[in-house]
């Protein structure tokens, strides 16, 4: 809202910016005093009557869509994600198109998305849940704003802390049961998640060819997942007693004419394991909330404890940093430092082994 004085036309003129359209309007005069008493209007009815600026219906026809909803479907016009991608994207922005759908994008305040925070947490999903499908929705404000759909971008509200259930990881014994009853494509995935820590899913082990094991060098290349870009191989190595075991299972898919992917079923690709794990866990009488990723793990907790230090354990994990390694296994981490303190040599002080009690003088 300001007043400018336009030379080379004479004339006065007052502008100001619509809260409904967000565009510049102006009126022009040729009086300075009458300028001045439109402006102290324009600025009244901004700050007590913002309807008056509502657009006429004619307006409203001419003006394009900026309602919340057709901004996402601009969105995924141009992300064009695939379909297991929208399959997780659409869910997440299901209750902000419901609650501000039909609502102005550039109309949406801090207060509404604090409201949609409200309805996520009071639903029935977790904590994370919720944060997640919040950060997928200013995602999409921000893209709007990039993309000059949006003047200026409302605040996120504080989200909630949330809160990870502690990873069941097995025991030695827990596994020893799981390879007695699992059928031989779940042996392959256990015994490999437990001593590569390769992430158990379609992003890597599943994914893992023959092609990628070298039994010469002992090693797998690793096609990683997207979680790490700096880093798309990586090379794990395997065990001398995993070896000979790698050869065994080699040596049987290639006379079986199924040497394509390490793990598969009956030479078919795997694409999910939760009835095998589910059935292998009951017939283990395994009741602990165990998952194919606690496999992973306990190849990390087992490592560390066995003197790995951190930064080549998340490199062996394919983790971009050692923070997340730090992060969930701090537990294992304070066992190693306990350790490391007490193998410390012994101080001799005043002819005395030192074993760090207060001394006592000498004179004594």
């Amino acid at each position: 809202m300001a007043i400018r004085f336009r030379k080379q036309r004479k004339h006065w003129e007052v502008y100001w910016r619509n809260p409904y359209t967000l565009k510049t309007q102006t009126a022009t005069f040729t009086d300075e005093g009458e300028a001045v008493k439109h402006d102290a209007f324009i600025k009244f009815k901004l700050k007590t009557d913002k309807e008056y600026f509502l657009p006429t219906e004619k307006e409203r026809a001419k003006a394009p869509d900026d309602s919340l909803e057709a901004v996402y479907y601009l969105y995924l016009k141009e992300k064009q994600f695939s379909v297991k991608m929208l399959g997780w994207h659409m869910p997440a922005m299901k209750l902000p198109l419901v609650v501000l759908g039909r609502k102005r994008i550039g109309a949406i305040t801090t207060s509404d998305l604090a409201t949609v925070l409200t309805k996520h947490l009071a639903g029935d999903i977790k904590v994370v849940t919720a944060r997640d499908r919040m950060r997928v929705f200013y995602t999409v404000l921000r893209w709007a704003k990039k993309r000059g759909l949006l003047a200026s971008l409302p605040d996120l509200p504080e989200l909630p802390q949330a809160r990870y259930r502690p990873i069941e990881i097995p025991t030695q014994a827990e596994v020893q049961a799981m390879l007695e009853h699992a059928p031989l494509h779940l042996q392959r995935i256990i015994l490999i998640a437990a001593n590569t820590g390769i992430r158990v899913g379609p992003s890597e082990l599943f994914k893992l060819r023959w092609s990628d094991v070298d039994l010469d060098r002992a090693v797998i290349r690793v096609q990683a997942a997207q979680k790490n870009p700096k880093e798309p191989v990586r090379e794990v190595p395997i065990r001398g007693d995993m070896l000979d075991l790698f050869r065994v299972w080699r040596e049987e898919d290639t006379m079986r004419g199924r040497a394509e992917y390490v793990c598969h079923y009956e030479g078919r690709r795997i694409s999910c394991i939760k009835t095998a794990w589910t059935t292998c866990l009951r017939a283990a009488g395994i009741t602990r909330a165990i998952t194919p990723y606690s496999l992973r793990h306990l190849f990390a907790t087992e490592a560390i404890a066995n003197g790995a230090d951190v930064g080549t354990v998340a490199k062996l994990m394919g983790h971009a940093s050692p923070d997340m390694v730090l992060q969930h296994y701090q537990h294992v981490l304070t066992r190693q430092k306990k350790a490391a303190v007490e193998s410390l040599p012994p101080f001799v002080l005043y002819g005395q082994i030192y074993m760090g009690k207060k001394n006592r003088s000498p004179i004594q």
